[in-house]
């Protein structure tokens, strides 16, 4: 099992190196995933300009969280991505996605027919480009702007669009074997909003982050749930070397 995850991920990792990926690159804007460099700060810039403006411009951000998305992907959709986004490696998508995937757990060993492992060279070109037909057609509401990074997605519109893109995005991405995680998805609106019940309206300017990433002035959620880890670990480690002998 251990050789043949290494010699498909090398195979995967020359394809990928070797292979005319151009039109991947190209899923940029509205997907960070396969960016790299300066093509990845600009949409984080972006998405700053639009929570700076939401006041200016009365359009909300809606951040987008995807359930076990790597694992639930369907796999048809990713090779149908990757015959239009990189014909060069269809055929070698096509083969190692046709049949179930053997996981150990434990004694038992479990097949897996949906989605692509995380961490396989060609796992986030596969996952990106099973999305993108979803991507496409919700982009094609009006007045909504969108981006995503991997199974992250950021939506910037007004109430009402979000109202329309809302369910469209779920239905597309239901087509391709996925969820929205409602209950983990947030509105960044500057007032108290309702968009669906499930999800929760965040207008603390603080809270607001995406990608790890705050998105207006202040010291965002992350950080300082950074600064209580870190508080606790060093008041632990301060414990422990005080009871070390001498």
């Amino acid at each position: 099992m251990v050789v043949g995850d290494t010699l498909r991920n090398l195979v995967s990792r020359a394809g990928m190196h070797f292979a005319d990926t151009s039109q991947l690159a190209n899923l940029f804007p509205t997907q960070l995933c396969l960016a790299r460099g300066p093509a990845l700060q600009g949409g984080i810039y972006l998405a700053r300009q639009w929570a700076c403006r939401m006041a200016e411009t009365r359009r909300l951000l809606l951040k987008i969280d995807v359930c076990n998305a790597y694992n639930s992907v369907e796999r048809q959709a990713c090779v149908e991505g990757f015959r239009d986004l990189c014909p060069d490696l269809h055929s070698w998508a096509a083969w190692t996605l046709a049949q179930p995937t053997p996981v150990l757990w434990g004694p038992e060993t479990l097949l897996a027919a949906q989605g692509v492992a995380q961490g396989e060279p060609m796992s986030a070109a596969l996952f990106c480009a099973g999305i993108q037909g979803a991507i496409d057609a919700v982009t094609q509401t009006a007045g909504l702007s969108l981006q995503f990074f991997a199974d992250d997605g950021l939506l910037c519109a007004d109430l009402a669009t979000l109202n329309v893109a809302l369910p469209r995005l779920e239905h597309e991405l239901s087509l391709r074997g996925l969820r929205l995680n409602l209950g983990k998805c947030e509105l960044y609106a500057p007032t108290e909003v309702q968009l669906h019940p499930e999800i929760p309206t965040v207008t603390n300017p603080e809270m607001m982050d995406y990608l790890g990433v705050p998105l207006l002035p202040g010291k965002s959620r992350l950080f300082q749930t950074t600064e209580m880890k870190s508080g606790a670990l060093t008041s632990r480690i301060r414990d422990l070397a005080l009871q070390w002998p001498a």
